[in-house]
């Protein structure tokens, strides 16, 4: 009010500021009778509603002199009398920022959730840098912070991109467990054998597209199994096959390790910073632009 009385502020609004003034104390008004109707006197309650809807049918009518009139009672009330339970903004900001904060929780315990690739493991697929998105519903629902299934409708697929957790990794507390990403190769009951770079499933070669090896003499890596994968586990492995430590190395994984397939890149950064944080990508974009993998963004996973 800028140290006017309701009085003096309402008649020399401007008459082009009316309804907007007029829907923001109706606004107010909602507010104040929502917030605390159970301290507020049924008569306080009730006027407070007379008067909203007296300014609400003078707003329908566009005379400014009765939308005037219909105003000041109510601006009156909430400046004067209701001055305490007014909406404080500070409050509100909070309030606000709790209700945000709330909802990302919820949206990346159930929903989806950011993930960057640390290492060369999945290239040419994945390159280090690329920031993803993990569907976590598509295998089921989890008790929060647990590894417990509260639901369960879906299972990986061969050659699905899969965010999950080490078996090596769930001996730790929940928050201080590393997810890592590899592709599925073995479903549970699979019989898994590398002979000289030649991927065998079930006794049989087949076409490993995704395989990338490195060039020059084989290494231990070209060399595996036969392993058969144990129910409910998965045995994964890195598309750069050279360059993975994965279940030829640590063994298989669990199914309630399970986080969800990799869904689509969302950034790529060419740049050496390692941080991984939420903020990695603003900071990552505002330190050099000319980084970041343009095409890389928006790709789909396979």
């Amino acid at each position: 009010m800028n140290g006017e009385t309701p009085e003096q502020a309402v008649a020399g609004l401007p008459e082009r500021q009316l309804p907007e003034t007029a829907k923001a104390y109706l606004s107010e008004s909602r507010w104040i009778r929502r917030k605390h109707r159970k301290v507020l006197a049924p008569a306080v309650n009730g006027k407070l509603e007379e008067m909203e809807r007296t300014l609400e049918e003078r707003l329908v009518t566009g005379d400014s002199a009765a939308v005037r009139a219909a105003l000041l009672p109510l601006a009156v009330s909430i400046e004067k009398d209701l001055v305490h339970y007014r909406r404080s903004h500070t409050a509100e900001l909070l309030e606000l920022l709790g209700v945000a904060f709330l909802l990302a929780i919820l949206i990346r315990t159930f929903i989806v959730q950011a993930y960057v690739i640390p290492s060369e493991s999945m290239v040419p697929t994945l390159l280090k840098k690329d920031y993803l998105l993990v569907w976590k519903p598509a295998y089921g629902i989890k008790i929060p912070f647990t590894h417990n299934w509260l639901a369960r409708w879906g299972a990986p697929e061969r050659w699905d991109v899969v965010v999950f957790v080490p078996p090596q990794e769930l001996s730790k507390d929940y928050l201080d467990q590393e997810d890592f990403i590899k592709r599925v190769v073995g479903l549970p009951g699979d019989t898994i054998e590398l002979v000289d770079r030649v991927l065998y499933l079930n006794g049989d070669a087949v076409r490993d597209e995704w395989a990338h090896w490195a060039d020059g003499p084989l290494s231990e890596h070209g060399n595996f199994g036969p392993f058969t994968v144990p129910p409910g586990h998965y045995f994964m492995m890195g598309d750069n096959r050279d360059r993975s430590l994965d279940s030829r190395s640590w063994g298989t994984v669990p199914e309630d390790a399970l986080i969800g397939p990799a869904a689509f890149i969302y950034y790529s950064s060419g740049n050496e910073d390692t941080s991984t944080g939420p903020l990695s990508v603003l900071k990552s974009l505002a330190r050099s632009p000319v980084d970041t993998r343009w095409r890389r963004i928006g790709r789909i996973i396979r």
